[in-house]
């Protein structure tokens, strides 16, 4: 921003033809020093005024003809020293009048001050405003002149010019302000809107996925039970594994559907890079289409990236759904992953570390490419280069802002007509720090418990208690909040577990467990929900040591989270009756 203070300048540049009006110009304006004693004493013998103001040092410059002087005020233009005014003689024969030579002066210098010394009036004022235009940066100083109007004019008109001077600034200082301040604004003003349109979309994909989860439930549980006393080869046995394999597959879609808008996306863990875009080229079948050669190069190795695992997946979605909107013909969308170190360019454009290995995903397409105004704002939100209604221009700004969550980068190479490519780099880090591991869930026996369970949805009613009654439970099935109270009141010294749906009509699943517990304080309860529990639906309903499993939910994961909170039920009361060692 520019700075306020403005110089002292009493630069003043005398244009006359007469060399003696030079001489009486600097007597006036720049009197000598080594004679000041002398003037003072004239002064005082004689009577005579001083002329020259104290204290105020002119510096002056002298041109004989106009075309001299303009070169002056080009000179002092470029050198930043410009005049603050000029004294110019009206008539320099044999060269410009004193008109024309203002006129160039003001295109070399539109803020000069101008004063006119002229000794005839063969010039009025109307007629010099006539040629000049009306302006407040010109008068007239009559030949011949006395010193102290000559000391007044110079002191007033670079005094002016310095205040002129000074007022630009500052409406240039206001007119900064005013647009760092719009941009501000339209900042936070798209930041408010993404986090809107990112709630809405928080809403719709919960609410979507609470119905798709509840029907996957059922495909997965039934498909589950048909199996059930068929050879794995028989041809039967086989068609259901297709469907059940299909239905985690749509379960991994629910999932990242809700994943795209939840602003906590959950903590990192050391990913598998070579899984992660394995999975990945399954999910994109589908979605990439038949005019589209895709390829995937899969590392070397098992690389890990410390991120987290939905967010990779939804970056890397993103981009390659982005690459096949700039294929509408078709083309070619290569994929792969290897082990780099990025060059010192990108270390010190981007300030990442250079003594850390990454992972490189790169993402190539033949598509369309981008022009350079376009590539330049590719990662602001809403900015998008596909026609109106086909993007909302969030998807390039989230993957940048998971990248640089994450201590990585992302680079873009584009040609126009010849395509794009990404490459993302992700810090690679050892597995071993993974805070998570993949769960393979032990086969587990039931149990000859009684079990409370709520669910609204009838299907999954029917499948749950199906699955928990064949590993040898008695269960009891209540559709809605108030039953489950008074069956639990009516059953509580039978029921060992309540398993409870965290959203139904009439009441929340810790709503009846709070209900159940004014009975029995010591009841032990899970919860079960196909709701997104980051949701805002979701909120407060749960503490963090409350047990939940996420519909639609394998059987074998039911079944132990079932005996481990039965276990651990009769854990803490055989403690309650010992007493503390």
């Amino acid at each position: 921003m520019q700075s306020l203070a403005v110089d002292t300048n009493r630069r003043v540049l005398v244009i006359d033809d007469n060399a003696a009006i030079h001489d009486d110009f600097r007597k006036i304006l720049v009197p000598n020093r080594d004679t000041a004693e002398l003037e003072d004493a004239e002064a005082a013998f004689f009577g005579v005024p001083v002329d020259s103001l104290p204290g105020l040092d002119f510096e002056l410059d002298s041109a004989h003809q106009g075309k001299d002087g303009f070169e002056l005020v080009k000179t002092a233009v470029v050198e930043e020293r410009p005049y603050a005014m000029a004294f110019v003689d009206m008539r320099m024969p044999p060269g410009w009048d004193g008109l024309t030579t203002i006129e160039h002066l003001w295109k070399a210098d539109p803020d000069l001050q101008v004063g006119i010394c002229t000794a005839y009036s063969d010039k009025s004022w109307g007629d010099i405003c006539e040629r000049l235009g009306k302006s407040d940066q010109l008068l007239i100083l009559k030949k011949p002149f006395d010193n102290t109007e000559v000391s007044q004019l110079a002191l007033a008109l670079t005094e002016k010019w310095m205040l002129q001077r000074k007022a630009r600034l500052k409406q240039s200082e206001l007119e900064m302000l005013v647009r760092e301040r719009m941009v501000e604004i339209r900042a936070k003003d798209a930041a408010l809107q993404q986090k809107q349109k990112l709630e809405a979309i928080g809403s719709l994909a919960s609410g979507v996925a609470y119905e798709f989860n509840n029907l996957l439930q059922a495909i997965l549980g039934y498909t589950r039970f048909a199996q059930e006393g068929l050879s794995a080869e028989d041809s039967r046995f086989k068609d259901l594994e297709q469907v059940r394999k299909a239905g985690d597959q749509a379960a991994a879609l629910a999932s990242q559907l809700l994943n795209f808008a939840r602003e906590d996306k959950g903590e990192p863990a050391a990913v598998n890079a070579r899984a992660a875009l394995s999975d990945l080229a399954s999910l994109l079948k589908p979605i990439i289409g038949m005019q589209i050669a895709m390829s995937v190069e899969l590392p070397t190795g098992n690389p890990h990236v410390m991120v987290e695992a939905d967010g990779l997946q939804q970056a890397l979605m993103s981009l390659c759904v982005n690459a096949r909107d700039a294929m509408p013909c078709g083309g070619e969308l290569k994929i792969r992953c290897e082990m780099v170190n990025p060059s010192p360019e990108q270390f010190s454009v981007h300030g990442i570390d250079d003594a850390v290995s990454y992972a490189r995903f790169t993402i190539e397409d033949t598509g369309m490419g981008m022009r350079d105004g376009q590539i330049d704002r590719i990662f602001e939100p809403f900015f998008t280069t596909k026609e109106v209604g086909q993007g909302a221009g969030l998807g390039l700004a989230i993957v940048h802002g998971f990248v640089k969550r994450h201590d990585g980068l992302i680079d873009v190479t584009t040609d126009v007509g010849l395509g794009t490519t990404f490459h993302l780099f992700l810090p690679l880090t050892d597995p071993a720090v993974s805070n998570s591991s993949p769960c393979n869930v032990e086969q587990v026996s039931g149990g000859s418990e009684t079990l409370l369970l709520a669910e609204v949805d009838p299907v999954v009613r029917k499948v749950h208690g199906r699955i928990l009654n064949r590993a040898g439970y008695k269960v009891m099935l209540a559709e809605n909040g108030s039953d489950a109270v008074k069956l639990f009141r009516a059953n509580r010294e039978e029921i060992s577990l309540t398993i409870l749906d965290i959203i139904m009509p009439d009441m929340t699943g810790r709503e009846i467990c709070d209900r159940i517990r004014d009975v029995a304080p010591e009841a032990s309860a899970m919860f079960c929900t196909s709701h997104d529990p980051a949701s805002p639906q979701s909120e407060g309903l749960l503490d963090d040591d409350m047990t939940l499993i996420m519909k639609p939910v394998e059987a074998d994961v039911l079944l132990k989270a079932v005996r481990d909170e039965l276990n651990n039920a009769a854990d803490d009361a055989t403690l309650e009756r010992v007493g503390p060692c």
